[in-house]
């Protein structure tokens, strides 16, 4: 691997893994290529995982090609064939999206082309999660509700938060 001081600039390559204590859990990533780069003091640090991306925490895991954690806003972003699961459910979508408040999941963003039919499915991932507000929005950013959702849609995305 290489490590820049300044600015800040980390590769580890090959089997790369991170660990990250939250509360009373921890969150693992494991990939073949890992970079962060950042400044503590701008407060623009951000965690950047290549290739075969594990992400396991207790009541989430996820497996992507390519994620994005950007630390101070506390967001993650999965990209490439991006699966997530919680409990007994799957979620699968071009990208997506997490945002975190306090160490839990307060809003996430499913973008993917056709995603109206499994809008439905998702509500009982969402129920598990403690999210009550669910809003699907088709590409012309119009909102849908779930239970309307069965259409085919070139572009669709799912939006739910933490009430």
């Amino acid at each position: 691997g290489y490590y820049y001081k300044n600015p800040q600039f980390l590769q580890i390559n090959g089997k790369a893994r991170v660990s990250k204590r939250m509360d009373l859990d921890t969150v693992q990533i494991w990939c073949d290529t890992l970079y962060y780069e950042g400044d503590s003091v701008k407060r623009n640090r951000k965690l950047n995982a290549v290739s075969h991306v594990n992400l396991y925490k207790n009541d989430v895991q996820a497996v992507c090609d390519t994620l994005c954690y950007m630390i101070d806003d506390s967001s993650v972003s999965l990209f490439k064939n991006p699966t997530l699961w919680s409990a007994q459910n799957q979620l699968t979508a071009d990208s997506i999206y997490i945002f975190l408040k306090q160490g839990f999941i307060d809003n996430i963003v499913l973008k993917q082309n056709g995603f109206k039919q499994i809008a439905q499915m998702v509500q009982d991932v969402l129920k598990e999660a403690g999210i009550t507000s669910v809003n699907v929005y088709d590409a012309d950013k119009n909102i849908a509700a779930p239970n309307n959702c069965s259409g085919p849609s070139s572009s669709t995305e799912l939006v739910w938060c933490r009430r």
